[in-house]
């Protein structure tokens, strides 16, 4: 099933799988925030007493899609960030921002190791540092299909895919 949800720009939903939320309140790290966010002082709205196995699941998909050939990635964006005329691909990296904020939680609860936890850190730099309008032309579908930068972060997901079996 599909919800809309606010999106990462003011006045646009986007379509996103509706995933059940947590059933208790604890805090993500402020400085994890900060980082994923660039802003200082940014909070999320994620305040969980209790971490949903959910939401590790949402962290494994994102990384698996990362992790699929161009194909699957384009169907998996058609399917779940199309917008008439957009080239929803930085999504791809949001997706996996958004559920790395909570990557050092996850390791304290030992339901990941350090080892994927440097592997998960290494992918979201790698995408990070390609971020910005400086980039523009690498969040597009030519590039994802092209670009060799997008063949090694297809690379790097896997190996955190590979340590996760």
């Amino acid at each position: 099933m599909l919800d809309a949800t606010p999106s990462h720009e003011a006045g646009q939903a986007w379509k996103t799988p509706i995933m059940q939320e947590p059933r208790r309140r604890t805090t993500l790290s402020p400085a994890l925030i900060e980082k994923r966010s660039g802003h200082e002082g940014a909070t999320v709205g994620i305040q969980m007493d209790e971490l949903s196995p959910v939401w590790l699941a949402k962290l494994i998909r994102s990384i698996g899609v990362l992790a699929l050939p161009f194909e699957g990635q384009r169907a998996w964006l058609a399917e779940n960030w199309e917008l008439p005329g957009a080239q929803p691909v930085s999504e791809l990296a949001i997706e996996l921002g958004d559920a790395t904020l909570l990557a050092d939680q996850f390791l304290a609860l030992d339901w990941i190791s350090p080892a994927i936890l440097s592997e998960l850190r290494r992918l979201d730099a790698y995408l990070d540092e390609r971020s910005g309008p400086e980039n523009s032309e690498f969040w597009t579908y030519e590039a994802l299909r092209y670009h060799p930068d997008w063949e090694h972060a297809r690379g790097l997901a896997l190996r955190v895919l590979n340590r996760i079996n």
